[in-house]
C-alpha cells in the first residue's frame, strides 16, 4: 500500500476501509434482527468519514433496503453514483431544494408545514406525488412535530394531495444512556401518536425509530425498519455490553515514520515544549496532524502502534505533524508503518480509545478524519 502511495506522489498517510468487513457487519446485523425487519443504513456525513459512495454501493449489494443521509446534496451524490434504492433525507428540504427531491427521487423527513407546502406545490407542478416521512418529536427537542400538535398538523397536511405519507419516525435522544426510562418514555409517546393517527384514518406503511443503540437495547423499537449507523462501521454505542453481533471496525488509519532522529536529554519537543526528553531519545516525526483529524487533545496522552507494540505520542500535535517516542524501539526505521487507528500484533487502538482521551464519542473521531487523507478500499 505504501508503494502505491509513493508511486502516486502522496505523502504516506492514509485510511484503509475494508468493504468486505462492512458486508460482514451488515450480514451479522441482518441475522440478529427478525426476518421481517427492514434495514435503513445510515451513510450521512460521508458514511461517518468512510466514504459514502463505495460504502453505499457495498451496503446495497449486501441487501440494505434503504439509505439515510442528512442533506439533499448527500442524496444527490449517491443518485449520481448510480444508486437507485430509496434514500431518506433526515434534514428535510431547505427552500429552493424542492426540485432536487423530485428530480432525484429523494424522500424528505418533514417537521414543519412550510416545507411541506413548498414540496407539495413543486410536486403538483410536476404532475407527480412525492413520498414523505413525518418525524415526531418524542423527547429530542430538535426536529419533529410535538405529539400535542400532531393531530391538527396532520389534518392540515393531509389536504396536500401531491404528498404521499409513507413513513412515521422519531429520534431517540438517550438510547445509549444508562437511564433506560428515558427511551421507554419516548417509545410510549411514539406508540401513542401512531395509535392516535390510525384512529383518524392516517396509516403509515413504514414506522421506524431504532438507531444502533436501540437495536441492541430496545427490541420493541424495531417496528417495521431500523436505522443502524455506528454498528455497520464496527463500533458498539456506549452501554451496549457484550458482543451479540461480532462486528469489527472497518477502518484503519495509518501513516509512516517520516524522520527518525537521536535527541539528547533535556530537549523540548514540539510547539510550546510541552514534553522534554528525560533521557537520550529516539524521536520519530509522523506526517499527520490535527488538520487530518489527529486531535491536539491526544498530545502527550495518545498512543500509536508500531512493530506490534504501543508507542507514546510526545509533544503537542501540530497541524500537519506529530512526534512519537521510539526510544524503546531500537529496530525502528524511517518508513516503518504506524497505526493511528487499527490493529498491530496483540494491540488495538479504536475510535473509542481516542474518544476517551478527547472526552467525546467515536462518531466525532471517525467523522473528523479529514478528506485530504486518502481512503483506500481493500
Amino acid at each position: 500500500m505504501f508503494q502505491q502511495n509513493a508511486s502516486e506522489g502522496r505523502r504516506p498517510t492514509w485510511v484503509e476501509v475494508s468493504l468486505t468487513r462492512l458486508s460482514q457487519n451488515f450480514r451479522a446485523l441482518r441475522h440478529y434482527l427478525s426476518p421481517d425487519t427492514r434495514i435503513l443504513s445510515v451513510v450521512k456525513a460521508d458514511a461517518y468519514g468512510h466514504g459514502s459512495v463505495l460504502v453505499a454501493r457495498t451496503l446495497v449489494e449486501a441487501g440494505t433496503d434503504q439509505l439515510g443521509v442528512a442533506l439533499a446534496e448527500e442524496g444527490v451524490q449517491l443518485r449520481e453514483a448510480g444508486i437507485s434504492i430509496p434514500i431518506l433525507v433526515f434534514g428535510g428540504c431547505w427552500p429552493g431544494q424542492e426540485s432536487l427531491f423530485l428530480r432525484h427521487q429523494l424522500t424528505p423527513v418533514a417537521s414543519d408545514m412550510n416545507s411541506l407546502q413548498r414540496l407539495a406545490a413543486a410536486a403538483e407542478a410536476a404532475g407527480t406525488q412525492l413520498a414523505v416521512h413525518l418525524e415526531v418529536d418524542t423527547g429530542m427537542g430538535r426536529l419533529g412535530v410535538s405529539p400535542r400538535d400532531i393531530v391538527p398538523f396532520m389534518e392540515k397536511a393531509r389536504q396536500l394531495p401531491s404528498l404521499r405519507w409513507e413513513g412515521l419516525m422519531t429520534h431517540f435522544s438517550c438510547a445509549d444512556d444508562s437511564r433506560e426510562e428515558l427511551t421507554h418514555q419516548q417509545l410510549v409517546r411514539f406508540t401513542e401518536v401512531m395509535r392516535t393517527l390510525e384512529e383518524r384514518g392516517l396509516r403509515f406503511d413504514i414506522k421506524h425509530a431504532a438507531n444502533s443503540a436501540a437495536i441492541l437495547r430496545f427490541p420493541a423499537s424495531w417496528f417495521y425498519m431500523v436505522r443502524p449507523g455506528l454498528l455497520l462501521y464496527g463500533y458498539y454505542p456506549q452501554n451496549c455490553a457484550g458482543d451479540p453481533l461480532h462486528v469489527e471496525p472497518i477502518l484503519q488509519w495509518k501513516t509512516r515514520v517520516a524522520l527518525l532522529k537521536e535527541v539528547p536529554a533535556g530537549v523540548p519537543l514540539g510547539y510550546g515544549g510541552t514534553s522534554i526528553t528525560a533521557r537520550h531519545s529516539r524521536i520519530a516525526t509522523l506526517p499527520v496532524g490535527y488538520h487530518d483529524g489527529l486531535s491536539r487533545a491526544l498530545s502527550n496522552q495518545g498512543q500509536v502502534l508500531i512493530r506490534g507494540r504501543q508507542a507514546p505520542l510526545v509533544g503537542t500535535i501540530s497541524m500537519d505533524m506529530a512526534l512519537v517516542d521510539l526510544t524503546d524501539f531500537p529496530d525502528a526505521r524511517a518508513g516503518d508503518e504506524v497505526i493511528l487507528l487499527g490493529t498491530s500484533g496483540d494491540f488495538r487502538i479504536t475510535a473509542w480509545d481516542h474518544a476517551a482521551i478527547r472526552n467525546t464519542i467515536p462518531y466525532e473521531v471517525l467523522c473528523n478524519i479529514h478528506p485530504r487523507v486518502p481512503r483506500l478500499y481493500v
